[in-house]
């Protein structure tokens, strides 16, 4: 936040006519190419599916800057990718791949080819090891020139496996990656055991930013008992290490209850509720210090038919904070979409985070809030039209900060179509 503008001039913007002819004529290429249905006479099941989205984006503050000194431009971003699965019916695996360029019209200093690389390993039902025993792994490997898109990539609000701040800080070049292993052991009818390790590293390659790299590793172990046919009742114990590149480091230890609700086949909740301790070892010969707060995470999630909504409240201890220390953290929101007609959906959400510094009260506490909606249309089975607009609200909240103000907006077409691999 508050990086020096590159280009004092402004400019009256007209999207130029070069970026849309290079995107229409990617995306006919594309349209060639997923046009055939190749017919394997020995397929395996496992599929690959290739795609390219082409968006044409605009952006308010692309230099992350406080009110009045906002510098607006227009992007366009194309975005090839490839997803494998195995197997393809009831997938269980996948291993997502992408590159996204990035060509500004107005600062073409700020063009990268690419501007972010992503791959994500995800399993989307657990593994069956054995009769009792299931194990779901997943990874992710980010690297952006651009701290908004590491926040749609990795911030997840309910049940965050990589502990982040939304804070949109000056761009920066910035790399992520990690997983984690979840096991669960059936020990009896009713009762059940959950193992978690997970590791996540960030890293800062552009030089002179002020951030902090940092690593976590942490365990979670659970106890669940199903009391009825609706219900499950259990307890949690958590702790986890994070050390920063400015030599400080930080242990949590969580401990508390946990349980899920259906309230019918369309309507469930769940959520933790423990006590945290936190101990801060700043080094440099500087005394340790502890501290203590409650932790909880609560989330809903109603589906009927085509109408699903998610909601989440989370509170507790984040270790993912580019000032080099842990924070107490404060998240909410609110997702929701539907299908309204045969083609067309939309959808709406809505988020709010706190972040209040424990350890060091000269850094800067920052509340931000951001909303976003979207409408998606499926001409055909292979290509998906979608139109989507965001605001992000920042508010620093000490004088050693800036507010910001970031309005987004971008029409992007993706082409995509699953071939089975033989």
């Amino acid at each position: 936040m508050g990086a020096p503008r590159r280009s004092a001039d402004r400019k009256t913007f007209a999207i130029p006519a070069k970026f849309l002819w290079q995107g229409l004529r990617m995306a006919g290429v594309a349209a060639l190419l997923m046009a055939g249905s190749p017919n394997p006479a020995h397929a395996i099941p496992a599929t690959v599916t290739p795609s390219i989205t082409v968006e044409q984006a605009y952006d308010s503050n692309v230099f992350d800057d406080s009110p009045g000194n906002e510098q607006e431009d227009y992007i366009l971003r194309v975005r090839p990718a490839v997803s494998f699965a195995f197997p393809a019916v009831e997938t269980a695996i996948k291993l997502d791949l992408s590159a996204e360029s990035a060509t500004y019209y107005n600062n073409s200093g700020l063009s990268k080819y690419p501007s972010t690389w992503n791959a994500a390993l995800t399993s989307l039902r657990p593994l069956v090891v054995s009769p009792r025993v299931t194990m779901t792994p997943t990874g992710y490997y980010l690297e952006t020139y651009d701290s908004s898109q590491r926040t749609q990539y990795l911030f997840s609000p309910t049940a965050p496996a990589v502990p982040i701040d939304i804070t949109q800080i000056t761009r920066s070049h910035t790399r992520d990656y990690g997983g984690s292993v979840n096991l669960t052991y059936q020990a009896a009818p009713r009762v059940q055991t959950t193992l978690t390790g997970a590791y996540n590293r960030h890293q800062v390659i552009t030089d002179n930013t002020g951030q902090s790299e940092y690593y976590t590793y942490n365990g979670d172990l659970a106890f669940s008992y199903q009391l009825g046919s609706r219900s499950t009742a259990g307890v949690y114990g958590f702790a986890q290490e994070t050390r920063y590149s400015n030599d400080a480091v930080d242990d949590t230890y969580s401990v508390g209850v946990q349980g899920t609700y259906a309230f019918s086949q369309f309507f469930t909740v769940a959520g933790r509720l423990g006590e945290s301790f936190l101990r801060n070892k700043p080094g440099n010969g500087q005394p340790d210090t502890t501290d203590q707060s409650p932790n909880g995470r609560f989330s809903f999630n109603y589906k009927k038919l085509d109408f699903n909504t998610t909601g989440w409240v989370s509170f507790g201890y984040s270790a993912g904070n580019t000032t080099g220390q842990t924070t107490q953290q404060w998240n909410a929101g609110l997702a929701l979409g539907d299908q309204f007609l045969s083609g067309w959906w939309w959808g709406l959400t809505g988020w709010y985070q706190a972040n209040r510094n424990i350890d060091n009260p000269t850094q800067t506490d920052t509340t931000a809030a951001n909303g976003t909606a979207e409408i998606r249309y499926l001409p055909v089975q292979w290509a998906t039209l979608r139109l989507s607009g965001t605001f992000y609200r920042e508010w620093a909240q000490t004088n050693t900060g800036n507010d910001l103000i970031r309005t987004s907006a971008f029409l992007g077409v993706t082409l995509s179509k699953p071939y089975s691999l033989y």
